[in-house]
């Protein structure tokens, strides 16, 4: 049987194409999760394991008319969980501003993945027009990972960056892990802001005699976290919400 292609025919398959290949394209440099997804609650410890198993690299938060002037990047911990950023998340999309969740590998060196990191945000910000200025929030090792990409600059993007509970000193993990980690260059970073939680009340790091925190970076902000909020230790995880929701107090 002979199938004949009418010009409607033709238009309609190429639109069809067109579509499939922009999606196709938009699918592969980043994973998506819708806000309504971003379930508290009952289902806080579930939804923190759906956000862990995405894929490395950048997941983007979908919320309705999210503007991208602005573009908000979390970048969670060492062998996270991803329940601690689940409010965070909500808290940041609801913002309305486009919001992302960075998925790395916790096997990588700091420099190395500070490097994957920039690289994925180039790739996000290259179409759009004009360019975001960026606000990245990283908890822990991904606050270390968050200031080494402070320190190297993103080409020129204006950008503010917050490390919260980040062991900024190093830690004895990372320095059995990569022998050859140098630590964070001396010198200043502008638009930097140091989060950091009480030693003591910081079950990360309440064991080591040394606050790994405890790193003067010139020009740097400092905000020291009150040890506890509402009558409950404010810890290492649980610190990511209290910073979250101070810095979008009144915004």
């Amino acid at each position: 049987m002979r199938t004949t292609l009418r010009p409607g025919n033709i238009k309609n398959c190429l639109t069809i194409l067109v579509l499939f290949f922009v999606l196709g394209c938009r699918q592969s440099y980043h994973s998506s999760i819708l806000m309504e997804n971003l379930k508290l609650g009952k289902n806080l410890k579930s939804t923190g394991k759906s956000l862990i198993k995405m894929d490395y690299g950048l997941t983007e938060v979908i919320s309705p008319g999210a503007r991208i002037d602005t573009v908000l990047i979390a970048v969670h911990g060492y062998k996270s969980t991803g329940y601690e950023w689940v409010y965070p998340l909500k808290k940041m999309a609801e913002s309305g501003w486009q919001t992302y969740f960075y998925r790395w590998d916790w096997a990588a060196c700091p420099d190395a993945a500070a490097q994957k990191l920039k690289a994925e945000i180039i790739t996000i910000i290259s179409d759009m027009e004009p360019t975001p200025h960026l606000i990245i929030f990283g908890h822990s090792y991904g606050g270390l990972i968050t200031v080494l990409l402070a320190r190297q600059g993103i080409d020129e993007i204006s950008a503010d960056f917050h490390a919260l509970a980040a062991p900024l000193l190093g830690f004895p993990r990372l320095n059995e892990m990569c022998s050859d980690y140098l630590g964070i260059p001396s010198g200043q970073i502008n638009n930097l802001t140091q989060w950091r939680t009480v030693h003591d009340m910081d079950g990360a790091f309440r064991n080591m005699a040394l606050d790994p925190q405890l790193l003067e970076i010139e020009h740097s902000i400092v905000i020291n976290l009150p040890d506890s909020t509402d009558g409950h230790r404010l810890g290492h995880n649980w610190s990511i919400s209290w910073v979250i929701d101070k810095y979008f107090e009144g915004k």
